[in-house]
This record gives C-alpha cells, structure tokens and sequence, in this order.
C-alpha cells in the first residue's frame, strides 16, 4: 500500500478532535479579555480595543490543508462586538443594556435578545453543572479492580524572549504537558501537547454574565468505572504565567505519533478610539421577532460538517494517491487489482472509507504477488478508461446492498440492559462482489456476502469489508489457477 496514503488514514483519526480544537481556541484565546467580573467592579476607563485573528491547521503528513478562518472583534467599554465572516454574522453583546444584537449581513436581517438567567453570573462560582447530553458511568458492580500508573507532567517556562509587536511588549512563553498511561493501566496510551505562546498585558474586557455556553471538551480517554488508576502528578513552572492577551499561539499535539497544530495569530491590532455606532443596531436593519427564522437564515460556515469533511478529506488525498500510482509502471510480472465500490444500502456511508479499509485489506494479505490501487469509477464506460489509465489488469467491483442495524437483536438489546446484562448492537450487512477482466470488462466471478456484525453501522461496515476483501482474494486465486 502507498505509505502517503496509509499517513493520511492514520491522521484523519485525529481530525475530529483537531475540529474541537479549533473550535474551543478562538474562546481560549479571548478568555484573558472576557473574565466576568462582580458588580461591584466599576470601568476607571473607557477601553478601545480592534483586533483580526486568523486560525490555521496543520498535520503532519497530511497533504490536505484545512481552511483557515477569521474574525474580527471590537471592544468599546462595556460593549462588544464580533464578526463572522464565515458565516455573514455579527454578534454585539451590549453588557449596559444586558442584551445580544444578531446581525445577519446576508440579508439584513437583526436579532434582538436580552441575556438569559442563565447567563447571569451568580454570586459564587462554582463546578459547571453536568451536561444534560452526558450520561454518568453506571457505578461498578463490586470492588473496582486495580489499575497501572499514569503519570501527567507538565511545566510552564518564561523564555525571557521579548519582542516589540503592535507597539506593544511582548513575552513569550511555552508550556508542555505530557499524560502517559502504563501499559498495566485502565486504558493505556500516551498524549502530549506543546503551547507556544507569544501574550501581551491588556486591561480585560468585563461583563456581568457569561457571555455563551461553557463549550466542553470531550474526554480525552475513555473512562472505566470497573478499573482505577494510581495518579502521580508533576507540574513545574508558575500556570500565571499564561495569563494575558495572545498575539500568537501554536498549539501542537502528538497522539500516537501523529503531531496536528492548531496556529492562532493575531494579524491587525488597533487600539484607537472606536465608533460608536458599530456597537448598536443599524438603522437600515429589519428586525426578526422570530428566533427560530432568524437563525434558518444564518448561513453556516460553508456548509461545515465534520463528517462531510472528513469523507472529502479522505476522497482528495485518494484521488491524489490514485493518480500518483497512476503514473508509476507497473513492474514486470505485477498483477494489479482495481477496487471499486458502490453504496446501495441506503445508509450513506463513508465509501472513501469502506474503499481504503479493501484496498489496504488486500495488499496487506498478497504481499508482493498483487497490488491493489482505488478506483473512483463505479460504471462502465467510465470505469473501463480509469482502469486502462492505471494499469489495472483486473476490477473488483463491490455494490454494498444492506447495512442497518439488526431489528431483532435490538428488541433483545434493550431487555437485556433492562435486566442490567451488557448486550452488544448488531448490524446486518450484505454485499456483492464481481471480478471483472479489465481489458474487455468480461466478468469472471460473482459472490454475495452476508453476515451480522458486532457494533454500529459504521464500525460493523469496516470490519464486513476486510472480510470481505479476503474472501474475494481466496476467489481471485481460486479463478487465476
């Protein structure tokens, strides 16, 4: 298999949690001029504050660059004001007035709505209540059994570097933190993150409520209410260091090998006297009472989805690994293998996905006896001349006919859990498979698979499919003899 292509899968894992990264950085970063203060605080001065910040992703070994983002916010005393780009939004949070402005500047349209009770800051802080969304461990049944080490170090360090940027002094600071857990631990494994901070001292913007919802960030690790770990902490340097306004971030992350950064950089910076009028409703706006219609109209940032991005994240890079391999001859004696396949079942599933897990299948099990490459092409005459392009000699043409989850292993799911026994989902799967002569299309083999398979939909599909690709291996040397 092309190694570009396997770095690609292998770093594609880590995209969801790079999309909560970046997701979170923009709220980080702005925290140190968003700390709620208490009422009896009074503003000694008016403060004036415009600044642009751009976001960026990188990963390593990764030839698709994610789209960077931007936003430009505006600080005026008690007011604050935030664009969108992406989406076409302006958000002003007028604190005196105790109230939020939506500007949609697509069509026009404005939003008024005053802060909630629940945006009130109360009298005393304490733990964020539980999400309603996250479901508590069931507690063990019996004594916990004993787990490994895990150890998290971390430190902060002022590198004493200074530089001069937007007239102002700057400090850079780096903080590492390590968590590594023992192969004898509840679920082993090792995270590192490294921030390179560059911050400046800037007076911070006060309000009386918490301006949006506390975004949480999922677990890092999988917990196990049966299995309890010994913890050994170590964490040098002063974390107050880190506080301040960042100019500049690079946030880089290593799981399993893999490094991604998320890069935060301020590009325009201004601290004259701000105009009023951006802080308030503009005159030519019409109004929406309706929450709900405003908000149908907001446009989302282009279309964004997480798992529509990381299906044409995967779809690119394999379009670049094909047409890489594409070019390359083929060895003398080689016998390459064209995988295509087509989704049937209804389901939308990740066929850039199933497609990989058959094609790594293969190459995997042939060793140097075949090698096997994606095509994109799923009908003749299309798939005809892609495969002529590359040097396919023959097609495993794969229609994926059934993947849902299994009716009646759900009614017995969910008794069994009634009665307190952990029943694992099935999902029923079926697919057909054809090996086609790629020089006169002939077809020369055609079998269907069936089966029911533990786990989601998606999770039983790979598995299916590497089974899947090894049958359909046993049946090309079983036609070739």
């Amino acid at each position: 298999m092309n190694t570009d292509t396997r770095s690609i899968h292998w770093s594609l894992f880590v995209l969801a949690g790079i999309v909560t990264i970046i997701a979170l950085l923009p709220a980080a970063s702005f925290s140190q001029q968003k700390k709620p203060a208490s009422p009896d605080v009074k503003e000694k001065k008016e403060f004036n504050l415009r600044y642009t910040a751009q976001t960026r992703t990188e990963m390593a070994n990764m030839p698709i660059r994610m789209p960077s983002t931007s936003t430009t916010v505006y600080i005026k005393g008690r007011r604050h004001r935030e664009e969108d780009p992406q989406r076409q939004l302006i958000t002003i949070e007028q604190c005196d007035l105790q109230q939020y402005v939506y500007i949609n500047q697509r069509n026009q349209t404005c939003f008024q709505k005053p802060f909630s009770e629940q945006d009130q800051l109360p009298e005393t802080v304490g733990p964020m209540p539980p999400d309603q969304n996250e479901r508590e461990a069931p507690p063990p049944r019996g004594k916990p059994r004993k787990g490994g080490l895990v150890v998290i170090e971390g430190e902060v360090t002022d590198t004493g570097e200074r530089k001069e940027m937007f007239g102002l002094k700057a400090r850079h600071i780096i903080s590492k933190q390590i968590f590594e857990a023992k192969p004898e631990s509840c679920n082993p494994g090792r995270f590192e993150m490294t921030m390179d901070v560059w911050l400046v001292d800037l007076p911070e913007w006060r309000c009386r409520h918490i301006e949006k919802p506390a975004v949480r960030m999922p677990p890092g690790r999988p917990t196990r209410p049966d299995c309890q770990d010994t913890m050994r902490v170590n964490m040098k340097g002063n974390p107050a260091l880190l506080d301040g306004f960042e100019l500049y971030s690079k946030i880089t992350t290593i799981v399993e090998g893999q490094a991604v950064s998320v890069i935060y950089e301020v590009t325009e910076l201004s601290l004259a006297e701000l105009d009023p009028a951006l802080f308030e409703k503009p005159a030519n706006c019409r109004e929406i009472r309706d929450e709900q219609a405003f908000w149908k109209q907001v446009k989302s940032p282009d279309g964004f989805s997480i798992a529509e991005m990381m299906r044409g994240a995967r779809e690119a890079a394999e379009k670049e690994a094909a047409g890489e391999t594409a070019m390359k001859p083929k060895r003398a004696g080689m016998v390459r293998v064209g995988v295509s396949l087509k989704d049937q079942s209804g389901a939308s599933l990740d066929i850039a996905e199933l497609r990989h897990q058959m094609v790594s299948t293969i190459n995997q099990r042939s060793g140097d006896a075949l090698d096997a490459v994606p095509l994109l092409a799923t009908a003749s005459p299309s798939l005809q001349t892609e495969a002529s392009s590359k040097q396919v000699d023959y097609i495993l043409l794969v229609d994926v006919r059934e993947a849902k989850p299994d009716t009646g292993r759900k009614l017995g799911g969910l008794l069994g859990r009634a009665a307190g026994v952990d029943v694992k989902d099935k999902t029923s799967v079926k697919l057909d498979y054809q090996w086609i002569q790629a020089s006169n299309m002939q077809t020369l083999s055609n079998r269907s698979l069936s089966d029911k398979v533990t786990g989601s939909v998606s999770e039983a599909m790979e598995q299916f499919c590497r089974k899947s690709a090894e049958d359909a291996l046993k049946e090309f040397w079983r036609i070739r003899r």
